[in-house]
């Protein structure tokens, strides 16, 4: 006999924003200094800004009259952006900063929506391990928990991909220049 009991359930999400630098001259320089020097390289693709997430979780479990459940859970979210930024150390003209802004708020308009996935992502694996079903043995309700969350997780990491395709990177959403 198979049941579903609540537990206990914790998430949070932890942000980091690792930066490149840029040091434009003209508007012109931006893109040029962004596609200098951003370390988001894949498939000899360069990339301006980037996101990445990943959900972390660990379950505490009781055995009682040979079933095996979840008591509590803890689940959190790592997400790291990275971003260009004007260095600090180098002064622009108020027409490159607006430009840079411009192009900036575009570009973390776009990331934010892959966070929005991991978002989803950790908030759909705490639900779901909050109200887990129960089994028979401990070591088939952790099988069955690892593949519950990976299988969220790839749903997610889909959606990341298919967001990318349909918006050209964020083109499509104003992450250009003109």
């Amino acid at each position: 006999m198979l049941y579903s009991l609540n537990s206990f359930a914790y998430s949070a999400v932890e942000t980091m924003f690792n930066f490149y630098e840029i040091s434009p001259e003209t508007n012109k320089d931006i893109k040029l200094q962004i596609e200098a020097n951003t370390p988001l390289v894949q498939d000899n693709i360069k990339y301006h800004g980037g996101t990445s997430w990943q959900v972390q979780w660990s379950i505490n479990w009781k055995k009682n009259r040979n079933i095996c459940y979840i008591s509590s859970s803890n689940t959190k979210l790592y997400v790291v952006f990275t971003m260009p930024r004007i260095a600090n150390n180098f002064t622009v003209s108020e027409n490159i900063r607006e430009t840079f802004d411009h192009y900036y708020k575009a570009l973390i308009k776009h990331e934010f929506l892959h966070r929005d996935h991991g978002e989803l992502a950790l908030s759909e694996v705490t639900s779901s391990l909050a109200h887990f079903s129960s089994f028979s043995s401990c070591e088939r309700l952790n099988s069955a928990v690892e593949k519950m969350v990976n299988d969220i997780v790839t749903k997610y990491k889909k959606l990341d991909k298919e967001l990318d395709q349909q918006t050209k990177h964020g083109k499509l959403q104003g992450v250009e220049f003109n």
